[in-house]
């Protein structure tokens, strides 16, 4: 039944593209040639109110003070501080993201050199075996580096003892040099971070969240106006990108550890999130364009959309309220009727659960 119900669903995808083709072909192809003129791009705003000014502002200035005191330990290794000074900024967007990232590469290199060590002195002039472990290390690091900042980190340092040590360069002045420069380049980045143009946690959640709020109202009222299963997809595939900015935004919030006997709250709260971006996609995917006969589904659309209006006003709260039961649906919800009706129940259900006292 999928498989035939997808083959519908391309035939009518064909006969729409050949239609559009045979009617540009009538008008000579006006459409096109009216929207081939460009926009003029925008102008390139210089101050302090682009964030990626202040992002670069600020790497520019914990570079500066970790080459600083860099070259005050050391003339020769002072990049190490510089590059992770630099690195702890990537991908970060508030001060707690920076501090946890930063943290993350100090017990990594610190737990790192600590076992590259061992292994570096137990394969000493045993090349033919330290080789393999180095590159089983650099396949570790790159496979945790989705997973965990600190691990990829920690499988680095390792290859970089095992290197030193495969070139007789490996020492404990090396070694000690190297966590100094590290500790030098982590806290420069992190005081940058506090200090200059410091970004809340919770503001940066706001906004994230202010974006999936958008980007589900605005699908919402897309399937409430009939629009067609093929212009429903591309709005969720931007609420898709809407949730994984969330869950970025929410990672200082929570921990970082997969395997927990007992999801904590923001982990909860994230799962909701992603349970509602879910069935908004399964909406999407099946949903029907002419809906003006269907007035239980305008009315779930409707109240999903209520729902929705009253819950962001409220922004990033849901966070931070205490769920001592898994909340019940506040009403049954129509479990033998599948597809797109099915799932604008569920969108409502699911907001329902991030303020279950109300």
């Amino acid at each position: 039944m999928e498989t035939r119900r997808a083959l519908l669903w391309l035939g009518q995808a064909k006969h729409q593209l050949a239609k559009t083709i045979e009617e540009g072909r009538i008008s000579g192809f006006a459409t096109i040639d009216a929207a081939s003129g460009k926009p003029a791009a925008p102008a390139i705003d210089f101050s302090l109110r682009n964030p990626l000014i202040k992002a670069s502002l600020q790497i520019t200035l914990a570079s500066a003070l970790a080459m600083a005191f860099g070259l005050i330990l050391s003339r020769e290794r002072w990049f190490w501080a510089v590059l992770a000074s630099f690195l702890v900024f990537i991908n970060t967007n508030s001060r707690g993201d920076t501090a946890m990232k930063a943290l993350q590469r100090s017990l990594g290199t610190l737990s790192g050199i600590a076992i590259g060590l061992a292994l570096a002195t137990l394969l000493s002039g045993h090349q033919a075996i330290a080789v393999p472990v180095a590159v089983l290390c650099i396949f570790l690091g790159f496979y945790f580096l989705s997973v965990s900042y600190a691990m990829m980190t920690f499988f680095v340092s390792i290859v970089l003892c095992l290197v030193y040590g495969l070139t007789g360069a490996l020492t404990l002045d090396l070694l000690r040099l190297r966590i100094g420069e590290t500790l030098i380049g982590v806290l420069a980045g992190t005081a940058v971070a506090f200090l200059v143009f410091p970004a809340r946690t919770r503001g940066a959640l706001d906004a994230a969240l202010k974006k999936w709020y958008s980007a589900l109202d605005t699908l919402l009222a897309a399937a409430l106006n009939g629009k067609s299963r093929f212009e429903l997809i591309p709005l969720s595939q931007k609420l898709d990108a809407a949730y994984r900015d969330l869950t970025v935004a929410a990672r200082p919030l929570g921990s970082s550890w997969s395997l927990v006997t007992r999801p904590g709250r923001i982990r909860r709260t994230l799962a909701t999130f992603l349970a509602a971006t879910y069935w908004a996609r399964l909406m999407a995917g099946t949903f029907e364009a002419d809906i003006s006969e269907d007035e239980e589904m305008r009315a779930s659309i409707a109240d999903a959309r209520s729902r929705l209006e009253r819950i962001s006003a409220r922004r990033s709260e849901c966070f931070f309220v205490e769920r001592t039961a898994p909340a019940s649906a506040g009403r049954h919800l129509p479990l033998s009727r599948g597809g797109a009706r099915l799932a604008a129940e569920m969108i409502g259900g699911m907001l329902d659960r991030l303020y279950p006292q109300a």
